[in-house]
């Protein structure tokens, strides 16, 4: 099964890039395309959130809607805390995009915007 996923992977990297829309390095194509573990492995790793990262997340921005006194002024005031759960930016937009999506905390959106956040959050192209 990894190895299959590994492939369409691979060959979705390869179209990618033909096209223009996104670079991926040779070696990770060829690695994918023929399914070495180690290099499937970390692509699949670089996206994953887990359900533990996720459920922290929601609970630091709905301490922060209950706590409406709290300063919050962008995306750096979370960054610190992010980082202790293991969640860099890139998985940040990715979770965050998804509350977005589904209307949770709205306020604290608000104020994060408010704030001048730029997490790239564009619900059109996710």
């Amino acid at each position: 099964m990894k190895c299959a996923m590994g492939i369409i992977l691979g060959e979705l990297a390869r179209l990618q890039r033909h096209l223009g829309i996104a670079t991926y390095p040779d070696h990770e194509i060829y690695g994918l395309v023929h399914g070495l573990e180690s290099v499937i492995d970390a692509r699949i790793k670089k996206h994953w959130v887990s359900a533990q990262q996720a459920l922290q997340a929601r609970e630091m921005l709905q301490y922060y809607a209950d706590h409406t006194e709290l300063p919050l002024n962008g995306f750096e005031d979370l960054q610190d805390k992010l980082i202790t759960m293991g969640i860099d930016r890139s998985k940040a937009t990715i979770i965050f995009t998804l509350f977005k999506s589904v209307g949770a905390v709205p306020e604290v959106f608000a104020k994060l915007e408010d704030g001048g956040m730029c997490l790239e959050i564009d619900l059109e192209n996710r």
